[in-house]
């Protein structure tokens, strides 16, 4: 990927969201996720949202399908050179203006490989585009354009499927790129129609980010106040 990034995205722990004990699941479904607003002191992010920390990271994933388990055994051994130069099926081009710290040159191949069923995602880069692999099938989801300039790296461009809601979709690769590359605890973003659902709003989390999310909302995760009172954020625009 890039040298200088690889040590920054690899070598800090990530900053953020700290399990508050008053949000503790109490054995019910309806509590697998906590509703936080941005005022309560608990909460170090600017935007309401639920929590669902302690659910994603004790859960287990299973599947009864040999396929799918063979197919995630299997997409451990490959470096993503198979999807290089696709696209997702019936996929639209969507424009976007995202841009995160930057420093290094480019070296191709994997940024994040997921070590466990527990973990959604695999990501690589080639040829200054970034491909979002689902973790048990291989399934491009997102590719995002990436252009190195001076201090930044920006993303000008995305492709997604044509059933994706398209600013969705740029929130979604955005989320992405904070939490599994630079290893950021920042919100992911929920779909509109899980409002008021905590119990689907967390296993729509673990189903969607897997283990490493822990704070999800309906809000613009774009803005550049998402942390409270943090110097670690990105500009996204």
């Amino acid at each position: 990927m890039i040298k200088r990034l690889l040590s920054l995205f690899r070598g800090s722990p990530p900053t953020g969201f700290k399990k508050p004990p008053s949000s503790s699941p109490q054995g019910d479904d309806a509590s697998l996720a906590t509703w936080f607003t941005k005022d309560e002191p608990e909460n170090p992010f600017g935007v309401d949202g639920f929590d669902c920390y302690e659910f994603v990271s004790s859960m287990l994933s299973t599947t009864k399908d040999p396929d799918i388990a063979r197919s995630f055994v299997s997409l451990r051994s490959t470096d993503g050179q198979e999807i290089r130069g696709t696209l997702p099926d019936d996929c639209v081009e969507v424009p976007c203006s995202l841009s995160y710290e930057y420093g290094g040159e480019t070296v191709d191949g994997i940024l994040f490989k997921s070590s466990v069923m527990e973990e959604k995602w695999d990501i690589y880069l080639y040829d200054n585009r970034v491909y979002f692999c689902r973790s048990w099938t291989g399934s491009l989801t997102f590719v995002a354009e990436i252009t190195p300039a001076e201090k930044l790296l920006r993303v000008s461009r995305l492709w997604a499927s044509r059933s994706e809601e398209t600013a969705f979709a740029v929130q979604q690769v955005d989320y992405l790129i904070k939490s599994h590359l630079y290893k950021l605890q920042v919100p992911h973003p929920l779909p509109q129609e899980l409002q008021n659902e905590s119990k689907a709003a967390a296993l729509y989390s673990f189903s969607q980010y897997g283990r490493i999310c822990c704070f999800g909302t309906f809000e613009n995760t774009l803005g550049p106040d998402i942390l409270k009172n943090t110097s670690r954020t990105q500009s996204n625009t």
